[in-house]
């Protein structure tokens, strides 16, 4: 009678292809699943929730990351991940393991990274609040290396066994990180459907030690950390400046009917502007374009206007056309957007800045269209209390620039 029933499952399951956004599967169970992403080296842990209704979340310590388009065809799904341009292809083993192939389609090459889900036999232990410590690190990345070094801060609680946190480096920071602990061993992932991030690192007194970062497949490199309090990096307004005379910019790209527009004092004219430069496969683009919504909900009829300049990694117009609007509905962003180019075009485009190190960065501009600000990269909602600052920094600066 039970393989009866089962047999009936599955041809229910059959008969539904792309019934809706997301169709429930009945024969997976519902619960906490474990993906692991085998890079090779190591299988990259990540987080999956599936309901009773068969709906499934991506979790990331606070994040949730809903799946709204999920298709079935018998026991294969297709899911397109929110936001970025990549998807989940699978298959049902049983009732308690999935199999499949994660495949990032923002890349101009063929990226694609296996992966199982097994559904966890165990509950997780929940954090004891008073037993959670957090820590400030200082932190460099490729220490040994004079080309690839990279100063962070690392922002990691330890509850219990579990940890959380993320990095912040001068480009931005590493979103909600989120793993365990094994005695003196720590290990940090998160996907969001665009990273695939894994740290690991060994606690050694008050540092952090034989660390590796892994992001996907295509990058590995060493870590090390010691508790510092004071641990800072540079303002992020200081990286890049403007080189010509008048600290005006100009600047040429392609309209949405891929017509080649030059923006320039013109169109700044009595109003405050941020040009952002930003690309559809960064998350940390993503959680700055969140922010300016609200910038603008605030702000957009007392006259703030917003200019974002894509530069992706793909060369194709028409196809990042797509994506790109794709993006901005689901964000729910009203302003046009314009193309810049091939994300290595940044330099070329704006050749009056000295330097652009960082997607995304940010140009404020004044009544007048002079340039009062360049903001490199975007401390998001995984970084706690240093995103609160710098957000309500930058709004309270914008609502000066308003006021001139």
């Amino acid at each position: 009678m039970i393989k009866l029933a089962f047999i009936f499952l599955y041809l229910c399951a059959t008969l539904c292809w792309s019934c809706g956004s997301q169709t429930k599967n009945a024969i997976t169970q519902a619960g906490r699943w474990e993906l692991l992403f085998d890079i090779g080296e190591v299988k990259i842990p990540a987080r999956l929730d599936i309901s009773g209704d068969g709906k499934w979340t991506i979790v990331n310590s606070s994040e949730e990351i809903i799946i709204d388009s999920i298709e079935w065809k018998g026991a294969n799904f297709h899911v397109k991940l929110p936001l970025f341009n990549s998807v989940l292809d699978g298959k049902i083993i049983n009732s308690k393991l999935l199999s499949g192939t994660w495949s990032d389609h923002s890349r101009d090459s063929i990226y694609q990274i296996p992966f199982e889900a097994s559904l966890k036999s165990f509950s997780e232990p929940k954090a004891n609040e008073d037993h959670v410590y957090s820590v400030v690190y200082e932190t460099l990345f490729s220490p040994n290396s004079s080309k690839d070094q990279t100063p962070a801060v690392g922002l990691i609680s330890y509850l219990d066994k579990k940890t959380e946190g993320t990095f912040m480096t001068e480009s931005g920071d590493f979103r909600f990180l989120e793993g365990r602990i094994e005695g003196s061993e720590i290990y940090l992932s998160c996907f969001d459907g665009s990273h695939l991030f894994y740290f690991t690192a060994t606690r050694f007194g008050d540092s952090l030690v034989n660390g590796v970062f892994y992001s996907g497949k295509h990058w590995k490199e060493p870590w090390v950390a010691h508790e510092d309090s004071t641990a800072s990096l540079r303002n992020p307004d200081s990286l890049t400046v403007i080189e010509n005379n008048t600290g005006r910019l100009k600047f040429r790209v392609k309209s949405l009917s891929g017509e080649s527009v030059t923006l320039d004092s013109t169109m700044f004219k009595d109003k405050v502007t941020i040009v952002q430069i930003f690309g559809s496969w960064c998350p940390n683009c993503t959680d700055e374009s969140k922010f300016f919504k609200n910038l603008y909900s605030k702000y957009g009829n007392k006259g703030l206007q917003i200019i974002p300049v894509a530069f992706e990694r793909i060369r194709d117009f028409n196809k990042n056309k797509e994506i790109i609007s794709q993006q901005f509905e689901k964000l729910g962003l009203s302003y046009a957007w314009y193309y810049g180019g091939d994300k290595t075009e940044t330099s070329s485009v704006f050749a009056e800045l000295s330097q652009i190190t960082s997607f995304p960065t940010a140009i404020f501009i004044d009544k007048s269209g002079k340039i009062r600000k360049i903001h490199t990269g975007f401390y998001g909602p995984g970084t706690g209390k240093y995103y609160a600052h710098h957000t309500e920094l930058l709004d309270m600066f914008v609502a000066q620039l308003l006021l001139e």
